[in-house]
């Protein structure tokens, strides 16, 4: 019943697939399907409102959601380790998770601090 079922499935499946473009035939007698008639070209990419050809803004756009991505993950990390603080029962596994989490909140602070520098970067580098 299995293989049956696993027949109807890749028949569906190679029905949806485009014809396939032979290899060793000239561009000429490939099928029009196969090679778009015109190219298309996306439109500049804007973000913030500002259009993709300003390197500088864009930069410290990039910068800032680099540090923001660092901060979320270091937030996710606290509320790991405090989880695992909470379920401990070995003394000395407790007290490294203490550590972990008083380096992990001063690694929030750093970023919180990077992440104000670079959102003034940003709206100076972006402002036209």
């Amino acid at each position: 019943m299995r293989s049956i079922f696993t027949a109807l499935v890749a028949a569906a499946a190679l029905a949806l697939l485009p014809p396939a473009v032979d290899a060793q035939a000239p561009a000429a007698t490939r099928s029009a399907a196969a090679t778009p008639a015109h190219t298309y070209s996306a439109p500049p990419v804007v973000t913030d409102g500002v259009a993709g050809g300003d390197k500088a803004c864009n930069a410290a756009g990039h910068r800032l959601a680099r540090e923001q991505k660092a901060l979320a993950t270091a937030q996710d990390e606290v509320a790991r380790y405090t989880k695992l603080q909470t379920k401990c029962t070995n003394k000395s596994v407790c007290a490294r998770y203490a550590t972990a989490l008083e380096s992990l909140d001063k690694r929030i602070a750093r970023h919180t601090l990077r992440i104000d520098k670079f959102a003034a970067a940003r709206d100076a580098a972006c402002k036209h």
